[in-house]
């Protein structure tokens, strides 16, 4: 039995867009199943109290571990403003003017991850996001039933999420 003044804030984890939502995975009648936050609009769901998730859920939710750092607060981040610029001139070339390139990373959102973090879910809806990689290395993972694969290998300079922007397909 949960009292209505507590049920309520409970049912609004599961109901907003959080940008990041740490939960507690540890499953049993004190912790949270992965299961039930399937349909969270959370934009990242990272599990914490748990060594491993399920197959099921490897690919859609990501594992806090230590040394994992998240952002809570951006800092400055004005030092990665030229190499979003080096980047997109790379893959652009002179087709695009230097003013265009700088409107788009003077628009650009930085976000950090962390390795094995899971950044977009297969069938999951797009959200018209492109990620450009700046640093380090990210795996594109395809899951079934039983099995997670890696499918391709992607490193710095290299774009994520671009075919479900251009092709405005919606799903990933």
């Amino acid at each position: 039995m949960v009292r209505s003044e507590t049920l309520e804030p409970l049912k609004a984890l599961y109901e907003t867009r959080f940008d990041l939502l740490i939960a507690d995975g540890g499953a049993g009648p004190l912790h949270g199943d992965p299961a039930e936050f399937t349909t969270s609009p959370a934009e990242r769901i990272v599990f914490v109290h748990i060594d491993e998730l399920p197959t099921e859920f490897a690919a859609t939710f990501s594992v806090a571990s230590a040394g994992k750092r998240y952002t809570l607060i951006d800092g400055d981040l004005s030092l990665y403003a030229a190499l979003i610029h080096h980047y997109l001139k790379i893959w652009i070339g002179d087709a695009g003017p230097n003013r265009w390139l700088r409107s788009l990373v003077t628009n650009a959102a930085i976000k950090n991850y962390n390795q094995d973090d899971v950044v977009l879910v297969q069938g999951h809806e797009s959200k018209g996001y492109v990620y450009l990689i700046l640093t380090g290395y990210c795996s594109v993972v395809h899951q079934d039933e039983h099995d997670i694969k890696t499918v391709a290998t992607l490193q710095a300079g290299d774009l994520v999420g671009e075919m479900a922007a251009l092709t405005d397909l919606g799903a990933r």
